[in-house]
């Protein structure tokens, strides 16, 4: 009787930890931002004064299986300021979302790298330096910047059409999916006790009173 009380306990406690576990796979907190494969976390990000806190929307297009935005689950930039420090800056994300820890002004950050999986296929696309249908960000002053939204999609002679699944190439294209005060309403989760809250906090109230 005893034994049999013991395995019951055991195998209470077994599920209880696999669905602790699963809960925290499927709640837990994105990554943060990492530059040069280390995270940099919220104590560590630069002041407001002479930085720059970059944010916004980066997504794949819909297929005709899909529901929703699609995440690219990888994306990296690099610093390309010969004048600045070199960095290879992976964003923090959620969802679309995506934010990048305050860099110095001036600092150049060039998306180089970028993976994605399709049915059972995962792609890997290095950018390089190239232009074009690419995403470069200028970090001009202090403060806040927004970057916008884009949406990697077909750009050759054939897109919108059926074989541009198949036939074109991909790039990234701004789009109007999503707005600097979305973006601010996002980053502010992200930035929660730090010196930044304040100023997100502050032109957030600005667009609403716009509006």
């Amino acid at each position: 009787m005893d034994r049999l009380k013991v395995s019951k306990l055991g195998l209470i406690i077994m599920i209880a930890t696999v669905g602790l576990t699963l809960i925290g796979c499927a709640t837990g907190p994105e990554p943060y931002p990492t530059v040069n494969d280390d995270a940099i976390k919220k104590k560590e990000y630069a002041a407001m004064e002479d930085h720059t806190l970059i944010f916004g929307y980066i997504a794949r297009e819909k297929s005709v299986f899909s529901f929703g935005e699609r995440k690219l689950p990888i994306v990296e930039f690099a610093q390309i300021n010969p004048e600045g420090e070199a960095m290879f800056i992976s964003p923090g994300r959620s969802g679309s979302f995506f934010f990048i820890q305050p860099v110095p002004i001036d600092s150049s950050l060039h998306l180089i790298f970028h993976r994605y999986k399709e049915g059972r296929t995962t792609y890997y696309t290095y950018e390089g330096l190239q232009k074009g249908y690419d995403i470069t960000i200028n970090a001009i002053k202090p403060g806040l910047y927004y970057a916008g939204s884009y949406l990697l999609q077909s750009v050759g002679e054939d897109s919108g059409s059926w074989i541009s699944f198949i036939m074109s190439p991909d790039g990234f294209l701004p789009n109007g999916d999503h707005t600097e005060l979305e973006g601010l309403k996002d980053l502010l989760k992200k930035m929660k006790n730090t010196e930044w809250e304040e100023l997100i906090t502050a032109r957030i109230e600005e667009l609403k009173n716009e509006s």
